[in-house]
């Protein structure tokens, strides 16, 4: 619902902006929303030393179950593809790779990221 959160995380496509050699976007993508979702004042010293601490949590226990279900983080070895070739880029548009591949990565991030809402939630009850 927040555009803010899609617009942060725009250049993370393709690694970062197609460059493939970092995590993959989805993940990459998750990290930055656990910042922003855990974000306190600087003012309050003990409430960003929980939040961090919370966000390192979050953003470890998020990479780890995405590693273990697809065997890396890495854009490149997840696609298997070098977008950075226009042409292999232009097959991975026309030939819709990406709702093969990154539409998983992305489907699994999301689902992980509610699940971790509905844990924040069921604590704080």
């Amino acid at each position: 619902k927040d555009e803010d959160l899609l617009w942060a995380s725009m250049a993370l496509y393709g690694g970062i902006a197609g460059q493939q050699s970092g995590p993959c976007g989805a993940i990459s993508s998750s990290a930055v929303y656990v910042g922003l979702r855990h974000r306190r004042s600087m003012d309050d010293k003990e409430a960003v030393s929980k939040a961090r601490l919370d966000i390192e949590r979050e953003a470890l226990q998020l990479a780890k179950e995405f590693a273990s279900e697809f065997g890396t983080l890495t854009c490149f070895d997840l696609v298997g593809l070098d977008l950075s070739d226009p042409v292999v880029r232009k097959r991975f548009r026309d030939e819709n790779i990406s709702k093969e591949k990154c539409d998983r990565y992305m489907e699994f991030v999301i689902d992980k990221l509610y699940e971790l809402e509905e844990t924040r939630s069921a604590k704080s009850e």
